[in-house]
C-alpha cells in the first residue's frame, strides 16, 4: 500500500504592524518626557545609522525646539550633541516643575457648563501627575484648597460636604480630592444628560 505524502506545513507570514507616526516636540518642557519615550523606542533605539536618527529627530522636532537643533550640523557625530542638547535644555527638571506650577495656576474655567468643568478637570489630573512623577508632594492642604477653589461654588460645596465622611481619621489627599470631583461631576453630568436642563452647576 503507497503512503500517502506528509502534509504540507502551512507558511505563517509575520504579522505587519502600521507603521508608527513619528512623536513631534515643539519646545513644551512638559511635553519633553512623553516626546523622548516615544522617540527613543521608534528611532534610537532601533537598528539605524546615527544619520538616520538624526533625520529622524530634525522630523520629528517642530517650532522652537528645531530651531535650537539648526545650529548643528547634519553629521553622525552631532546626533548625541544635538539630543544631549535637547535633553539639557528640555529635560531640566526644575524648570519643568516651575512651568507646571505656572500651567496648573492659568488653569481655569470657560464657562460654568458641566463639560467645561470636566476639561478642567482632566487639565488639572495631567498636571498634577506630572508633578507627581517629578517628585512634587502634591497633598500639601495649601495646594488642594487651591485647586478646589477653581470651580464653581456648587461643586466646591458638593465636595466638601462628602469630605466629612472620608477624613474622620485620614488626612485628605489629593487622590482623595479628585475622587470626590470625580464623583461630583459626573453626578451632575448625568442630572444633565436626564433632565436635558442647563448644562450648568451653580
Amino acid at each position: 500500500m503507497q503512503s500517502e505524502p506528509p502534509l504540507a506545513t502551512p507558511t505563517v507570514r509575520p504579522l505587519e504592524l502600521p507603521t508608527l507616526p513619528l512623536p513631534k516636540f515643539s519646545g513644551n518642557v512638559w511635553e519633553w518626557d512623553n516626546f523622548w519615550e516615544l522617540f527613543h523606542s521608534n528611532v534610537h533605539s532601533q537598528s539605524l545609522s546615527e544619520l538616520h536618527k538624526f533625520n529622524y529627530l530634525l522630523n520629528a522636532l517642530k517650532g522652537e525646539a528645531l530651531e535650537a537643533v539648526k545650529k548643528f550640523q547634519v553629521t553622525r557625530e552631532n546626533y548625541a550633541r544635538a539630543l544631549d542638547f535637547l535633553k539639557n535644555k528640555y529635560g531640566n527638571t526644575e524648570e519643568l516643575v516651575f512651568r507646571l506650577i505656572d500651567k496648573l495656576d492659568s488653569c481655569s474655567l470657560c464657562s460654568p457648563a458641566i463639560r467645561d468643568q470636566r476639561k478642567l478637570f482632566e487639565q488639572i489630573q495631567v498636571v498634577v501627575t506630572q508633578l507627581e512623577q517629578k517628585g512634587e508632594n502634591v497633598n500639601s492642604q495649601w495646594l488642594i484648597r487651591r485647586i478646589l477653589s477653581k470651580f464653581p461654588h456648587g461643586i466646591q460645596r458638593r465636595v466638601l460636604v462628602k469630605k466629612q465622611t472620608l477624613t474622620m481619621d485620614n488626612t485628605f489627599t489629593m487622590d482623595m480630592l479628585f475622587q470626590l470631583l470625580e464623583e461630583t461631576i459626573s453626578n451632575e453630568e448625568m442630572v444633565t444628560l436626564y433632565t436635558g436642563g442647563n448644562d450648568r452647576s451653580a
